[in-house]
């Protein structure tokens, strides 16, 4: 109950004589256990849900008693429960707003209707204060609707329900398969010019069969559609219905299916062009298809879909966990606790009628403001990647709207809250040392910062020792892990082939040796026969250095290491693959990759670069040096820090290049060790950099810089 119980305006409506309309009717509800009451104007198709208290008052609606006294025995009955006189009358706006009380003209009913006014105006100002909704109704399609439902009846069929899960499943194997062709420049693709003309056909078309999926699942459960209209949502029209009759159904299982309608249409529609576009050339059909695609799945995703949003996603889940309005009581919930934690409001009952509800709205409260957010910022850069005007006009417009606006209002109503006013703590000292301990968080109190990279060990190619010939592994003569020296005998490889040439040539030798002795007083055989012998003799020498390279020695003292001891005998290797190292101290560096937007950070602010193993992160080895190499490159110092080897470098799928290229540009940072415990090359090693401690809001500016550095070069 409000701490403020009576009300200024009053008297202007206490003698009002408020009954219900004739064509309103009232269906009971249960959510969680609890009794809900749903009034349905089946003239209008509004719908307004109501609580067993609020049922209760307009249950006494007979249109002889007045509002005076509905409160008086609404009282008595209700006790602590008892409503105030502005709890009163913002019931009595709504319901009179939405056509579904009448009141006797004796009395002024000038307050009521400036209310309905003003929650009208509200809504419109809503409207135009986001960016990502604004709702334009059109007609109504009750009629339509009507008449051709008969002809849809198949579609509610089990035969229906199967077809479409194996047109879904079938489009998800596809889409992974084809997953780097779907995603690959996605912007470019989009949002090129003649790509735009396709997709604004495209979409509304696609939309309207969503919207018509809703429309006749109504009509099946037996409700009615009065409104269509078209919601412009970031300037892109979008029919949609006002399927608001769904919540005077009983079953859930009814609204949940009303709900899912669309996405349902969508997925089928969306599977549907996908197996177009994989079977179909280039040209204007391909492109058609990959619009559907993309239309149809992000709009899936993100937004139908998401339970975040305010759309489909959002009712499914509220009846999934049965909890009417999920997001006006979220809202109420978070002023409930702003209310009784930061003011020290007493004496107030908390939306939420359990814990597990309570935990609902407070999760659902917090992820559904920033993931708005989220989304907000990501329509933003989609757009302003391309078309960097409007989307500086779309960020200021969803930033004067989502946030500046709404914060400013209810920094007011914490001003002038009856309840607020009368909590232990006073706004005027509250909201004052609030703000001042958040900018003290943003602006003044110093965090640790670190600097964290992949980075790869590496050592001088000289010490690696390869295969010189393609050859089988026929004896290990040392141990991985064992002090060896220069000369020792490391590896025995053999290789048929080459020892099968050696005869073969020796022989040949042998004959054209003996030949020769039989032509020595003819000059002109004998300059043949020289001339096959030196060949041969040279053929024999390669081939006898061939044999030799089959043996693999140590160039140099140092530790042997093998990288694959256990299965290396009797494998075949071919010329040029690494068979092990042989390691000192000082043939051992890190070499790791650092974006380009955080190498200022490390270049200029680092005061410590520690090094940490994968196989041993519980210690840091410090560097002898560590360097930055002056020019950014796309080719990476190791496919180890690759994302396909589970590093954190995505490749440019898209690249011409004949070595493989990030998508973003790095720089290389080398770190050298005067004794790294590590025998591992090429394993994974983390980078930390450590910088002095700073404020949360340079980290903010560098965020926004580095955003405006990847997507718009400046």
């Amino acid at each position: 109950m409000s701490a403020n119980l009576f009300s200024s305006d009053w008297y202007q409506i206490a003698e009002l004589k408020p009954h219900l309309r004739h064509h309103v009717t009232v269906n009971a509800h249960r959510y969680r256990g609890r009794r809900w009451y749903v009034l349905e104007d089946h003239v209008t198709g509004q719908v307004r849900r109501l609580s067993p208290q609020s049922y209760l008052i307009v249950g006494l609606m007979n249109g002889e008693r007045t509002i005076d006294r509905l409160w008086e025995l609404s009282s008595q009955r209700l006790g602590e429960e008892m409503p105030t006189h502005e709890e009163m009358l913002q019931l009595l706006a709504s319901l009179y707003q939405a056509n579904l009380v009448s009141m006797d003209t004796s009395g002024d009913i000038s307050e009521l209707f400036e209310r309905g006014k003003e929650a009208e105006r509200t809504r419109w100002m809503a409207k135009l204060k986001s960016p990502l909704s604004i709702k334009i109704p059109l007609l109504d399609p009750e009629r339509f609707l009507s008449a051709t439902q008969k002809y849809l009846q198949p579609l509610f069929s089990m035969a229906a329900l199967c077809v479409w899960c194996v047109m879904v499943i079938g489009m998800l194997v596809m889409v992974g398969q084809h997953w780097d062709e779907l995603t690959s420049n996605v912007t470019d693709r989009v949002l090129a010019a003649d790509n735009l003309l396709l997709l604004w056909f495209v979409y509304p078309v696609i939309k309207l069969l969503h919207e018509l999926g809703h429309g006749y699942c109504v009509k099946r459960g037996g409700g009615e559609v009065h409104e269509l209209g078209v919601m412009l949502l970031v300037l892109l029209p979008m029919p949609y219905v006002d399927a608001s009759s769904t919540n005077a159904f009983a079953d859930k299982k009814q609204r949940i299916l009303v709900s899912s309608a669309g996405i349902i249409v969508e997925l089928f529609i969306a599977a549907v062009a996908m197996f177009i576009w994989v079977n179909s050339e280039p040209g204007i059909v391909k492109s058609i298809a990959y619009n559907v695609i993309f239309i149809a799945g992000l709009s899936t995703v993100m937004v139908n879909g998401n339970p975040l949003l305010r759309f489909d996603g959002y009712y499914i889940l509220a009846d999934c966990v049965e909890i009417p309005n999920l997001g006006q009581r979220a809202n109420q919930y978070w002023g409930w606790l702003t209310k009784r934690f930061m003011f020290g409001v007493s004496g107030l009952a908390s939306p939420a009628y359990d814990r597990r509800e309570a935990i609902w709205l407070f999760v659902y409260g917090f992820a559904s403001y920033i993931y708005r957010m989220f989304l907000m910022v990501t329509i933003v850069l989609f757009v302003a990647q391309k078309y960097f005007f409007v989307g500086i006009v779309l960020a200021i417009w969803a930033l004067v709207g989502t946030l500046i606006v709404p914060n400013f209002k209810l920094l007011k109503k914490a001003w002038q809250d009856s309840d607020i006013r009368s909590g232990r703590r006073s706004p005027s000292v509250m909201i004052p040392v609030t703000a001042g301990i958040v900018l003290l968080l943003l602006c003044v109190l110093p965090l640790p910062l670190t600097t964290s990279v992949e980075g790869v060990v590496q050592m001088d190619k000289q010490r690696r020792v390869l295969a010189e010939e393609s050859c089988f592994v026929e004896q290990l003569h040392k141990p991985s892990g064992v002090t060896v020296h220069q000369g020792d005998l490391l590896v025995s490889c053999t290789n048929p082939q080459l020892r099968k040439e050696q005869l073969v040539l020796q022989q040949q030798f042998a004959e054209a040796s003996a030949e020769r002795q039989g032509v020595w007083n003819d000059p002109v055989q004998l300059k043949i026969y020289d001339n096959q012998l030196s060949r041969l003799r040279s053929e024999l020498k390669e081939n006898e250095t061939r044999l030799a390279s089959l043996n693999l020695y140590a160039q140099a003292d140092g530790t042997w290491s093998l990288r694959n001891p256990a299965d290396l005998p009797g494998r075949f290797v071919r010329r040029g693959d690494l068979i092990g190292y042989v390691i000192t101290d000082n043939d051992i560096s890190i070499r790791g990759m650092v974006p380009e937007a955080d190498i200022e950070l490390v270049r200029d602010r680092s005061e410590a670069v520690f090094a940490l193993q994968t196989s041993d992160l519980n210690t840091r080895l410090k560097p002898q040096s560590w360097f930055v190499f002056p020019a950014a490159t796309k080719e990476p110092v190791s496919g180890i820090l690759t994302e396909s080897a589970g590093g954190d470098i995505i490749m440019d799928p898209s690249s011409a290049s004949d070595t493989p290229q990030a998508l973003r540009r790095y720089f290389i940072v080398a770190l050298e060790f005067e004794h790294f415990p590590s025998v591992y090359v090429d394993e994974r090693i983390h980078l930390k950099f450590e910088h002095p401690p700073e404020a949360i809001i340079y980290r903010l500016y560098r965020l926004v810089r580095r955003t405006f550095l990847e997507y718009f070069s400046v």
